[in-house]
């Protein structure tokens, strides 16, 4: 199987993925595979940018500043070089020019070079795909990851995340432990930086045990911010 099979079972009507793509490099946004992300299209390098995708295959990157990079190459807007690839899902144009989009992620890619920065900037991408030899088997799947990482969300939530009860429906309804855990992180984790880890890692094993960590970690911050937050309020009560 080739690592272009994999981009056309997901996306059909994909014929072949390009050498390079336009990429929209933002701080706080990161792009999974299978993930839905809300953009809105408003500068006008961007917009000229749109107006390319519409007309050809609608397949663009989205990459996370690497803020440390960006401090030696001021005004480029580096990013990461691990990114998500995407194809434009809808778009609504707006009298102006500017537009709401969806895109969905399709993989992980590598950027190996740069073609162009101006208007816009293109990179030339390598596909990246789940290490086979290291994943996770259904089995162990189904009885142990899966209700794991769903019992450390709910953890999280009931400790006072702002996660959506529904997020847990979702993934209960999802059989592949890749798509999984991207979901799961996608959804429920709140830092960028840990979400560029996940993206990162093509291991699905350790992906989750990763994810894993990162989430005992949000929940004993919580548990500390609840009792700081509690000491605080108790003092207030006394002083009164």
């Amino acid at each position: 199987m080739s690592k272009c099979d994999i981009v056309y079972r997901m996306n059909e009507d994909i014929e072949e993925v390009p050498t390079e793509v336009p990429v929209m490099t933002l701080k706080n946004t990161i792009l999974f595979p299978r993930a839905m992300v809300p953009l809105y299209i408003f500068e006008d390098r961007f917009k000229q940018m749109l107006d390319e995708l519409l007309h050809s295959n609608r397949l663009m990157a989205i990459g996370t500043l690497d803020e440390e990079l960006e401090k030696e190459l001021e005004g480029e807007e580096p990013p990461f070089k691990i990114a998500g690839l995407g194809i434009i899902r809808a778009c609504n144009r707006h009298p102006d020019g500017s537009a709401h989009i969806i895109v969905q992620g399709l993989s992980r890619i590598q950027f190996t070079g740069t073609a162009s920065i101006i208007p816009f900037r293109k990179e030339q991408i390598q596909l990246l795909v789940d290490d086979k030899q290291d994943n996770i088997e259904l089995h162990d799947f189904e009885k142990g990851v899966k209700p794991q990482i769903i019992s450390l969300i709910k953890n999280k939530i009931k400790l006072g995340a702002t996660i959506p009860n529904e997020v847990i429906n979702f993934l209960n309804q999802i059989d592949d432990p890749s798509a999984f855990i991207d979901l799961s992180a996608y959804a429920s984790c709140s830092s960028i930086e840990d979400k560029q880890k996940i993206l990162s890692t093509t291991c699905v094993n350790y992906r989750f045990n990763l994810f894993a960590k990162m989430l005992e970690e949000d929940a004993t911050k919580l548990k500390l911010f609840k009792k700081i937050q509690g000491d605080i309020e108790g003092d207030s009560i006394n002083d009164n």
